[in-house]
């Protein structure tokens, strides 16, 4: 059972002066009582009592259908001059697991987004600075042969292995996606042993265009990984005003 009520006796109300509907010879006694609702997680108390009528020989309780109308009257004046009861709520042992639970819930589902959301921070649209040795790229690349014809086509991470003058190696991701927004679906951490000798054929905001001497190898790279400060969260810039 996952709540009962229980009532506890407040006051006992004498109302001689009141015909029995169900005993006319036998007089009656309206009971007063607090109300309190217990369930599984918590404890209500009313802070308005209630009130039975009851038979003051059999103890019986007199069904409110057969009340007078002069018992309803009486129950009305004597509800209005009874004290109110002190009502109140409480958590029980079950309602603190819950709402720890609830807590544990939204918090990781808010931790979830925030952290989700910091390491699409860490990913950025802006390709002007220079390129290193260790920078890491997002985008499409192109393996074409001699003649023209398309052997490879799609979108990976490629990692920037050394600078020598002109002169940018890269290597290829070994996990490939055909979505060009898949930056996330694939591996940034795998790569092939293949290296790529390329130069930089164009450079601009948004895109960086790498290319082998005979661009039989065509990397265009469209985001970048920056690299996170030891010891700083990754949490949105908007939680960091000014």
């Amino acid at each position: 059972m996952f709540f009962y009520t229980d009532h506890e006796e407040k006051a006992h109300i004498s109302a001689t002066e009141l015909q029995n509907p169900i005993v006319p010879g036998h007089a009656m006694t309206l009971i007063l009582f607090g109300k309190k609702v217990t369930t599984i997680l918590y404890s209500v108390w009313a802070n308005k009592p209630v009130g039975e009528f009851y038979d003051a020989v059999t103890r019986l309780r007199i069904s409110r259908k057969n009340w007078t109308p002069e018992m309803r009257i009486f129950y009305k004046t004597e509800i209005r001059k009874a004290e109110k009861v002190k009502g109140g709520f409480k958590l029980r042992f079950m309602g603190y697991i819950f709402i720890l639970l609830v807590c544990a819930f939204f918090a990781t589902m808010i931790f979830g987004k925030l952290s989700a959301a910091g390491k699409e921070n860490v990913v950025a649209d802006n390709l002007n600075e220079r390129v290193r040795a260790g920078d890491l790229y997002f985008g499409r690349f192109q393996e074409i042969t001699p003649r023209g014809s398309m052997v490879r086509d799609g979108y990976a991470w490629f990692k920037v292995t050394e600078v020598r003058g002109d002169t940018v190696y890269i290597v290829l991701g070994k996990e490939t996606t055909g979505n060009s927004k898949g930056s996330g679906e694939v591996s940034d951490t795998g790569f092939a042993d293949s290296i790529y000798h390329t130069t930089i054929r164009e450079q601009k905001d948004y895109t960086i265009d790498f290319r082998t001497p005979n661009s039989e190898m065509m990397f265009n790279a469209s985001r970048k990984k920056k690299k996170l400060i030891p010891g700083s969260a990754p949490f949105p810039a908007a939680f960091f005003p000014g």
